[in-house]
């Protein structure tokens, strides 16, 4: 395209470009007037023009879910012209979309300074304010929700999502009432219902997106598959208790039922074939603490004839071009970065090549750091993908790969799609989303043998081939700087059990071990983490305080919920604490090993699923399991109570982990069998 811009004259130039106008071809757009701005640099109209097409194009981007190539159209847009304001508004709400608080309320600022009486932008701030979890974040969306009520300059299906982000549910479906025939009611629509399965109301999440499910539905090529996914599939983050958890989990299944039955050939047939349609993860399934491989499977078949149907190309098996003796193989991930996932698996690049494979990495949308570069460096290629899920797709089956490696399948709803198509011989998930995939298209599920069950094989759908110990060689996060508990707001005297595990680990089963070690010992202090979105930190807030209370603690003392904290200063609240508590379904993985470089005891319960055994593995490598590992839930509280008020028990506990810890990171056994597992599954074709 560019050399044939480059040959076209101006008033051509300009013809051909208003062509893509016409089409909507925001590409066509964008090159015309790149090459119009270079050839008249001076000219501020083009420039304007430029920014706005860069504008338009970041935002179809963002919505296709290609955002690091929408941030660079947005910064682009804001470079040609400062203070754009339709590119502010874009670049601040993909800020807020990405959870990167602090810079989208600086431009949020910035746009309200601008521009006083604009109710949407300070609709916009407030809600920024409010999902970020600022002091007076609620007071400002309350104020912005009335006044752009009054005003009656903000569309009233606009303030559906604010009402959601409040936790107002009732009041955000009213305000979609009608939506059907509002311009952007879909998008709108399908936004209130993520916000609201941000929450515990999931009932009110469905109904949202049944609504957008049915903006969408008419004619041939609906856009509103994955919407009527939502509707029948939606599950919350945290849940206001036990029986809470069970009705969600029992409606899920009904749902899953209902999508199967309704949605089969036919009516897959009449869905707009856009992979961004399926963009959807069971990831919230797993934290419910059941063996999920059978609802999994009925999901991955159906999504496979969902892929059948809409790119057929994508789903049918590949030839390999030639037959090599070194099997070419990729991984592809959106989180090799400084992520748990990136310092998890990050040392898989090096060792399958250092065993003489040919690696390419394809990185997903990523924001690569210094981390990302030091650990793809010994990579044969590596491949940033932007754009279309579908454009992903082809440019993986081109590499022409004799297996793909997908190290964390289930979190990011691309890199599971990418993973449910067939674009490599061989394809293998990791533990990066320790349960099955549940996906036809991958033959193996890689793990470890310190964290499975002696009868795991069965709670998987793919073959599982175990490496031994635990499985990897983790990035050491360096010893802890000097800290005091002084500098967390903590007593001298409090014993200090830290339980920094994110809300959806938090199973109400968890409450009654909190509970019991807060009244059997009245010095006892609970330290959690305060999520950044208020209606799910208000669910769990109340539901642990309850728990407390009924058992006799006291929650207003006992309890402390800390703002997060960067990793340095985490390492150094793990130096301080007395011990930390494991979560009974779905136990730490980073926590844990950030507080084991700290010496600091975690004490643990494990289940029968690998996902809550991850603490017990790593127990299991320093040979610690005997003495932190607790048959019960109550055995694990009154385990973590002797230790935090036995302060010769503590320090022994501490030295035994220090003397071991370097066991923890040395992963050479297990980065060895990676490279010869895969060669080995790969030559045989699985059987």
């Amino acid at each position: 395209m560019i050399d044939e811009v480059a040959r076209l004259d101006d008033a051509a130039l300009v013809a051909w470009t208003n062509e893509g106008v016409r089409a909507d071809d925001f590409e066509r757009v964008v090159a015309g007037l790149e090459e119009l701005a270079r050839r008249h640099p001076a000219n501020a109209a083009v420039r304007q023009r430029l920014a706005m097409a860069l504008n338009n194009r970041g935002a179809r981007r963002a919505r296709a879910g290609a955002l690091r190539a929408a941030e660079d159209d947005m910064r682009r847009a804001l470079d040609l012209v400062p203070d754009h304001p339709e590119a502010l508004f874009n670049r601040a709400r993909f800020l807020v979309a990405g959870r990167l608080w602090k810079p989208a309320l600086e431009v949020l600022a910035r746009l309200r300074e601008r521009h006083p009486g604009d109710d949407e932008i300070a609709l916009e701030h407030a809600e920024a304010s409010a999902m970020a979890g600022t002091d007076d974040g609620d007071d400002l969306l309350v104020a912005a929700i009335t006044r752009a009520r009054e005003g009656g300059h903000v569309d009233r299906l606009r303030l559906s999502t604010a009402l959601a982000t409040l936790g107002r549910s009732a009041e955000a479906l009213d305000a979609l009432s009608g939506a059907a025939s509002v311009p952007g009611a879909l998008r709108i629509a399908a936004e209130t219902g993520d916000r609201l399965r941000e929450g515990d109301d999931w009932r009110a999440a469905r109904a949202a997106f049944a609504v957008a499910a049915a903006v969408g539905d008419h004619g041939g090529r609906s856009p509103s598959l994955r919407s009527a996914i939502g509707a029948r599939l939606a599950l919350p983050l945290v849940h206001a208790s036990r029986e809470s958890l069970d009705d969600s989990r029992a409606t899920f299944l009904a749902g899953l039922d209902d999508l199967v039955s309704t949605y089969a050939d036919d009516r897959l047939a009449r869905c707009e074939p856009a992979l961004e349609q399926l963009a959807w993860t069971q990831q919230m399934l797993a934290y419910h603490g059941a063996d999920d491989r059978e609802p999994l499977t009925r999901w991955g078949d159906w999504l496979d004839l969902a892929l059948r149907t809409f790119v057929p190309h994508l789903a049918c098996e590949p030839r390999r071009s030639t037959v090599r003796d070194l099997p070419r193989i990729g991984i592809v991930s959106s989180r090799l970065y400084r992520t748990v996932i990136g310092n998890y698996f990050g040392t898989w690049i090096g060792a399958l090549a250092a065993a003489g494979l040919p690696v390419t990495v394809f990185l997903v949308d990523t924001p690569a750091d210094e981390t990302t570069a030091h650990i793809t460096a010994p990579a044969r290629q590596v491949v940033p993908l932007a754009g279309s899920i579908e454009s992903m797709a082809e440019a993986i089956r081109d590499a022409d790969l004799d297996a793909l490696l997908y190290p964390d399948v289930g979190i990011d709803p691309r890199t599971t799609l990418l993973a449910a198509l067939r674009l490599a011989p061989r394809q293998y998930a990791g533990w990066g989303h320790p349960e099955t995939t549940g996906l036809p298209s991958v033959d193996g599920f890689v793990s470890c043998e310190a964290m499975e069950a002696t009868d795991a094989a069965a709670h998987y759908r793919e073959r599982l081939l175990l490496l031994p110990g635990a499985g990897t060689q983790f990035l050491d996060p360096g010893a802890p700087a000097p800290s005091t508990r002084a500098d967390f707001g903590l007593r001298d005297d409090d014993r200090v059990h830290l339980v920094p595990h994110v809300p959806p680990k938090l199973h109400p089963d968890c409450d009654a071990v909190f509970a019991r070690i807060a009244a059997s010992d009245p010095r006892a202090v609970l330290v959690f983490f305060r999520f950044d979105r208020p209606v799910v930190r208000a669910v769990l807030e109340r539901r642990i305080s309850a728990a407390l209370h009924e058992a006799g603690a006291d929650p207003s003392r006992q309890l402390r919920f800390l703002p997060y904290l960067a990793r340095e200063r985490f390492l150094g609240l793990c130096s301080v604490a007395d011990t930390m508590l494991d979560t009974l379904h779905w136990s730490g993985g980073a926590n844990t090993i950030d507080a084991l470089r700290c010496g600091l005891p975690v004490v643990a319960c494990p289940g029968p699923l690998m996902r809550g055994r991850q603490t017990l593995g790593m127990l299991r490598v320093i040979g610690l399991d005997g003495d932190l590992a607790a048959a019960t839930p109550a055995a694990m509280a009154d385990l973590a109570t002797r230790i935090a008020g036995e302060r010769d028990l503590r320090a022994d506990l501490a030295r035994r982990i220090s003397a071991r810890i370097d066991v923890l990171f040395d992963g050479s056994a297990a980065l060895a069998a990676l490279a010869q597992r895969l060669r080995e599954d790969i030559a045989r074709g699985g059987a």
